[in-house]
């Protein structure tokens, strides 16, 4: 009688081996091999049904997410006693502050957005947010363009924060009112292409690290209600 030997298979040892396999990182993986992003801290790896790179990213923000850190009020007062600063900001094309950086807004005129072709700014702001940051800077040949009434003004720049442009506007004071304006493409770039009427709020800023003035549309005017025309 032939006898066959029978070996008998630890039913542990394949799951011991499982456990022992190295679990595949983010950066290993290509945008073919994993599906979806996080459970609970931990990743989840499953097989896509086909390659996507948004998969693949929105796994590495959850990674780095979770690498951020939230500051106490000790941490914070403490930084602030040494005078230095660890914590992330935002800026807006320069703008660093952490504050708001539309110091400068307005809402708008019908003479703002008519024939007159420009744009009129308070006296107190153009000189509070513009003048004394040309004069920290050293723009004094510019400051003296725009404050000489019967000249032509000052050529400066102004970015479009919404549409990502650059346009160049002049600013000048006017001595009869002794407020400031910014003419030139004011009407036609700004005012017909924003659509901008009477009752939309404008903000502006200078940029000292770009040399130039941001533009951005705050405020839509509200809508006329039905007993309007009335």
């Amino acid at each position: 009688m032939n006898l066959k030997k029978v070996t008998m298979k630890n039913p542990n040892e394949n799951r011991d081996k499982s456990r022992k396999r190295k679990q595949p990182q983010v950066e290993d993986l290509d945008a073919g091999s994993l599906s979806c992003y996080t459970n609970n801290n931990a990743p989840v790896f499953k097989k896509p049904k086909k390659s996507t790179y948004e998969c693949v990213m929105n796994m590495r923000i959850a990674k780095n997410i979770r690498g951020f850190r939230f500051y106490t009020r000790e941490e914070e007062e403490e930084e602030r006693f040494l005078g230095v600063s660890t914590k992330l900001s935002l800026s807006v094309d320069g703008n660093e502050s952490g504050d708001d950086p539309w110091k400068i807004k307005k809402t708008l005129e019908q003479s703002d957005c008519d024939h007159l072709c420009r744009l009129m700014l308070r006296k107190d702001m153009v000189q509070n947010y513009i003048i004394k940051v040309w004069e920290d800077a050293g723009r004094i040949d510019e400051i003296a363009k725009v404050l000489d009434g019967q000249g032509e003004g000052v050529v400066v720049r102004v970015w479009d924060y919404e549409r990502g442009k650059e346009y160049e506007l002049k600013l000048k004071k006017l001595v009869s009112s002794q407020c400031y304006i910014l003419a030139g493409a004011w009407s036609n770039k700004f005012v017909k292409e924003r659509r901008l009427k009477k009752g939309d709020t404008i903000g502006l800023y200078w940029s000292t690290a770009k040399s130039r003035f941001v533009f951005s549309v705050r405020a839509r005017a509200p809508a006329p209600g039905p007993n309007a025309a009335a």
